[in-house]
């Protein structure tokens, strides 16, 4: 596991707005600290680079683990109530 470089941290971060990349929370209403999460991870080749990197809160990053994405949950239809 490659150790990402405090320059290329803030980086990832002022390219993220302080964001998180996947979902847009920012870490006062996640309660955590983010981190820097590889997009494609290290165990499936992905490189230490700026363009595979993202800024990400820790709940993203949970769910997401290993994987290649963070997958939205699906999608229910809206309630939509009908009179008469």
């Amino acid at each position: 596991m490659s150790r990402v470089s405090r320059a290329l941290r803030r980086r990832v971060r002022r390219r993220a707005r302080g964001l998180c990349e996947y979902c847009n929370s920012c870490p006062e209403l996640t309660g955590h600290d983010f981190t820097v999460d590889h997009v494609i991870p290290e165990s499936r080749g992905g490189l230490t680079r700026m363009e595979n990197l993202c800024w990400c809160c820790f709940w993203c990053n949970a769910f997401k683990q290993a994987r290649t994405q963070a997958a939205d949950r699906p999608a229910r239809a809206a309630f939509q109530p009908t009179c008469g």
